[in-house]
């Protein structure tokens, strides 16, 4: 980083410009106002290896010529155990002015999704 005059700021301040999301606006469509975002989250590594730290002369440094990047498993905060054995937790909050019954339908959907595709079969 020296070698190349690159700070912790030039890398702070690329990532936090690359990692963001933004309003594009809206949409009318079937007399319902939609709101456009731009999604710019970073979800991998890999995408974060090609971040522009520094560029000069067109000469650009990316994070991957100064950096080795890895994501780490996010750190368990809450367990959820039924007689000592680990399960899956689902917390619903109803919002006001939202159709309930709609809310359960999506809810039931989304488990038995998770059910068939994602959760160990025991």
């Amino acid at each position: 980083m020296m070698a190349s005059k690159i700070s912790f700021y030039d890398v702070m301040n690329s990532i936090q410009a690359g990692n963001i999301s933004v309003s594009a606006g809206n949409i009318k469509a079937n007399d319902q106002r939609k709101t456009i975002r731009i999604i710019g989250e970073i979800t991998s590594s890999s995408e974060l290896e090609n971040f522009v730290v520094k560029s000069s002369y067109n000469n650009s440094v990316l994070l991957k010529d100064i950096a080795e990047i890895k994501f780490k498993e996010k750190e368990v905060t809450t367990y959820a155990r039924e007689k000592g054995k680990p399960v899956v937790m689902l917390v619903v909050k109803k919002r006001s002015g939202e159709n309930t019954l709609r809310a359960v339908e999506k809810i039931r959907s989304i488990v038995e999704k998770n059910i068939e595709n994602i959760f160990p079969k025991t």
